[in-house]
C-alpha cells in the first residue's frame, strides 16, 4: 500500500514542523512584547520615558502657544486656559510602540524591512500621539465635559486602530506577490 509506519511518522513529523513554524511568530511576538513591557515598567526606562514625556509636552506647548499666549510648559506639564495636563508614561505612545515593534519583529521578513517597519511605526505613532495630545489639551481647555470620553474611549481606540493600520500597511508591503505565468 505504500503507507508504512515510517511514512506515517514522516507525515506526523512534517505536520509537527508546520505547527512549530506557525507558532514561532506568535511566540516571538509574545516574548518581545513581554520584554518590552517589562523594560517600560522598570526604572531602567525612566530616562526614555522622561525624554518622550518632555518632548511631547514641549512640542505641544510650543505649537499651542502660537495660538494662545496663556500656554505654559514645565517639564511634562502643559497648561492652557486654566486646564493643566501632566503627560505621563501611559500618554507617550511607548506601550503602543512596543506592541507595534513586537508585531514587526515577529513577522518573518528581511532585516531591512523590519528596520523600515520599526522606523515607520515609531515615527507614525509618535506623530499620531502628538495630534492626540494637542486635541485633548484643547478639549480639556474648551470642552471639559467631553474630555474623559475623548481621552479614554475615542483617542485610545483611534491610536490602537492607527497602529494596526500602520502594521497592516507595512505587512502588506512585504508580503510576497503571486507570480503570474507569462501569456
Amino acid at each position: 500500500m505504500g503507507m508504512g509506519a515510517g511514512g506515517f511518522r514522516a507525515g506526523v513529523s512534517g505536520a509537527g514542523a508546520g505547527v512549530k513554524a506557525a507558532l514561532r511568530p506568535l511566540l516571538l511576538f509574545g516574548g518581545t512584547l513581554s520584554l518590552s513591557i517589562t523594560y517600560l515598567l522598570s526604572p531602567l526606562s525612566r530616562p526614555l520615558r522622561t525624554a518622550v514625556e518632555h518632548l511631547l509636552a514641549w512640542t505641544t506647548g510650543g505649537f499651542l502657544g502660537w495660538f494662545d499666549p496663556t500656554v505654559s510648559v514645565a517639564g511634562s506639564v502643559v497648561a492652557i486656559q486654566g486646564f493643566v495636563a501632566n503627560i505621563v508614561p501611559a500618554c507617550t505612545g511607548l506601550f503602543t510602540m512596543a506592541i507595534f515593534l513586537s508585531a514587526v519583529l515577529a513577522l518573518p521578513s528581511p532585516i531591512q524591512q523590519k528596520l523600515y517597519g520599526v522606523l515607520l511605526g515609531i515615527a507614525g505613532i509618535l506623530a499620531f500621539n502628538w495630534v492626540r495630545i494637542v486635541t485633548l489639551l484643547l478639549i480639556g481647555a474648551y470642552l471639559p465635559d467631553a474630555l474623559d470620553f475623548m481621552h479614554l474611549v475615542v483617542w485610545r481606540s483611534l491610536l490602537i486602530f492607527f497602529a494596526l493600520f500602520l502594521w497592516l500597511r507595512w505587512a502588506n508591503g512585504i508580503a510576497p506577490r503571486p507570480r503570474h505565468a507569462a501569456s
